[in-house]
């Protein structure tokens, strides 16, 4: 009996010693999850932003002429407006347009 109890407060320490490694893991996989996220959303800002700056180089104009590379504005704008412009990522994992925030 007394060895079966030995080994019950052994195996018990070992599943506490567990616990606490998954606790530990867990903790910094959320960690590391917050910084994918900001990351992302820094990510996805900079796309909109150069979304924004191609559609605006594709029409800007000087006295009525395209001013600027129109032929490099035109083979990139069509590839860039199939990123939906309006994706944010939330912590949900929901999408949702930037009118939504």
């Amino acid at each position: 009996l007394l060895e079966r109890q030995m080994t019950l407060l052994k195996c018990h320490e070992d599943l506490k010693h567990h616990h606490q490694n998954e606790k530990s893991v867990l903790q910094e996989l959320q960690e590391k999850k917050e910084q994918l996220k900001e990351d992302l959303r820094d990510k996805t800002s900079a796309l909109h932003i150069d979304l924004n700056c191609l559609t605006h180089e594709s029409v800007t104009c000087l006295q009525g002429k395209v001013v600027g590379p129109p032929c490099i504005s035109r083979q990139r704008l069509p590839k860039a407006m199939k990123v939906d412009p309006t994706f944010v990522p939330n912590g949900s994992g929901v999408m949702m347009p930037l009118t939504a925030r």
